[in-house]
C-alpha cells in the first residue's frame, strides 16, 4: 500500500481530551505538533533530532525575553531548557513507541491505513468508470461506423436500381412509340399539324443522377373557388352589392366616401399586398363598414338657471331705491 500524505484527519475530540487533560502547556503543544507532522509525513517515524528542532521553535516562540536573561549554563547540550528536555521525554515515552527508524503513534498508523484503502478504493472506482465509459464510446463509435456503412451501400444499390429501371423503360418507351415516317404529300396537308394538345407527349425531366423528376404539384383550392387576387384585382368598381349593404347597415355613413377609403387602405396602405378571393373581399367589406364609428351626438350642457339675488342688483335697481328707508327687505339699515 502506497504511503498517504493526510490533509485531513478524523479528530475525536472526546480520546483527545481524555489522553491530554494532564499534560502541562508544554507537553500539550509539543504533542499537538509531533502527531500533526507524523500525519503530515503520512507515518514516517521521527527521530530524535527531527523532535528536538520542533521543541527549539516552540522554546523561541514562547520564551523568547525570559530566554534572553538565562545563561548559557541553564541549558543542556542540545540548546533546550530542562522543561522542553523532560516534555520530550514524557511523550516519547507516553504516546509513541521506539522502532528501528524512530519513533510512531499506533493509533496514528491505523487512521492512516483507513485513509490510504480509502484512497485507493476511490481511485480503483474512477478507474473503472472511465474505464467502462471508454468502453461505450468506443462502442457507439464502432456502430455508427458499421450504419454508415450499410447506409452507403443502400445507396449505392438504390442508385444502380432506379438506373437500371430507367434504361428498361427508355428502350421500352423507344420501341413502342416507332412511326413510319408518312408520305412527302402528306407532310404539306394541314391536318398534320391540328393536333390535339391532349394528344402530345409529356416530356420528362430527369436529374444529374439520371432520375426522373416527379413534376410540381398545383394546389387545388376547395369548392371550385377563385384564386386569390389582390384588392385593384379582384374589384374594378364600387359593386352595387357593396352599396346596398352599407344602405341596409349604416345608412348614417357616406358609401363614396367610405368605400375610397376603404380602397385607399387595400391598394396603397397597409393592406396592399393581402389577396383574397372575390367572396373573402366581399367578407372585408362588411367587416369594415360594421367597426366604422357610431355617429356621436353632440351634448349641450342645460342653462343655469338665473337666480336673484337680493345683493347684486343692477344700476336701475339701485336708482329705484328709496335711500330713506332701509335698503333690507325689511326696511331696516
Amino acid at each position: 500500500m502506497a504511503r498517504v500524505k493526510c490533509n485531513f484527519i478524523p479528530w475525536n475530540i472526546t480520546d483527545w481530551i481524555a489522553d491530554t487533560c494532564d499534560l502541562s502547556s508544554e507537553e500539550y503543544a509539543l504533542y499537538h505538533r509531533m502527531l500533526m507532522q507524523f500525519y503530515r509525513d503520512g507515518g514516517v517515524p521521527l527521530t530524535r533530532i527531527q523532535i528536538e528542532r520542533i521543541a527549539k521553535a516552540m522554546q523561541s516562540r514562547s520564551g523568547r525575553n525570559a530566554d534572553a536573561e538565562r545563561t548559557q549554563s541553564e541549558r543542556n547540550a542540545n540548546g533546550l531548557q530542562p522543561i522542553w528536555n523532560d516534555a520530550i521525554d514524557y511523550i516519547l515515552e507516553t504516546f509513541f513507541q521506539k522502532v528501528d527508524e524512530g519513533y510512531v503513534n499506533h493509533r496514528a498508523l491505523q487512521e492512516i491505513k483507513k485513509i490510504a484503502e480509502k484512497s485507493d478504493q476511490a481511485r480503483k472506482n474512477a478507474n473503472c468508470r472511465h474505464k467502462r465509459k471508454a468502453n461505450v464510446e468506443q462502442t457507439q463509435s464502432d456502430c455508427n461506423a458499421d450504419a454508415e456503412q450499410t447506409q452507403s451501400e443502400c445507396n449505392a444499390d438504390d442508385v444502380l436500381t432506379n438506373k437500371h429501371e430507367l434504361l428498361t423503360n427508355t428502350i421500352n418507351t423507344t420501341s413502342k412509340d416507332v412511326v413510319t415516317p408518312p408520305a412527302l404529300d402528306a407532310l404539306h396537308s394541314p391536318e398534320l399539324f391540328e393536333q390535339d394538345s391532349s394528344e402530345t407527349s409529356d416530356i420528362v425531366e430527369l436529374d444529374n443522377d439520371g432520375v426522373p423528376v416527379d413534376p410540381p404539384k398545383t394546389k387545388k383550392r376547395r369548392g371550385g373557388e377563385s384564386a386569390a387576387l389582390l384588392f385593384c384585382e379582384a374589384i374594378k368598381s364600387f359593386p352595387d352589392e357593396w352599396r346596398s349593404y352599407i344602405a341596409d347597415v349604416r345608412p348614417d355613413l357616406d358609401p363614396e366616401k367610405i368605400f375610397a377609403e376603404f380602397s385607399f387602405y387595400w391598394t396603397v396602405g397597409k393592406g396592399k399586398d393581402k389577396r383574397r378571393t372575390v367572396k373573402g373581399w366581399s367578407s372585408t367589406w362588411q367587416t369594415w363598414i360594421r367597426r366604422q364609428d357610431e355617429p356621436r351626438q353632440t351634448y349641450k350642457p342645460a342653462p343655469m338657471p338665473k337666480r336673484s339675488n337680493p345683493i347684486l342688483r343692477t344700476a336701475e335697481e339701485f336708482a329705484a331705491i328709496d335711500y330713506h328707508e332701509g335698503i333690507n327687505p325689511d326696511g331696516s339699515f
